[in-house]
């Protein structure tokens, strides 16, 4: 009909096209992944990389590409963390250090 498809399907439309991965591809990629706890997360990028070693030493181009999208996915969230976990650190250090300096 010549109408543009909705954005959300354009996206899956285009993930498909530059990945050769299928929908629930897209879905795993797209899930949400701060829900995980740390050890899954964790778990989940060696397996990954495993994973990924495997299809490059097999020439599994494609395959590895998707891996690798995955894999870029969970390291995003666990860097997140580790700065979410620093800042936090960060603060209650401050914190302590303006009760030492208190004047009044």
């Amino acid at each position: 009909t010549g109408k543009p498809l909705p954005e959300n399907i354009q996206k899956l439309m285009d993930f498909m096209e530059d990945t050769g991965g299928d929908l629930n591809d897209y879905v795993k990629l797209n899930q949400d992944y701060s829900k995980l706890k740390d050890q899954d997360l964790e778990n989940k990028i060696i397996d990954l990389s495993r994973k990924y070693g495997m299809a490059a030493r097999m020439g599994q181009g494609g395959v590895a590409q998707q891996i690798i999208v995955a894999l870029d996915m969970y390291r995003a969230e666990q860097h997140r963390r580790q700065m979410e976990n620093t800042n936090t650190v960060m603060r209650k250090q401050n914190k302590g250090l303006d009760d030492l300096i208190n004047v009044d």
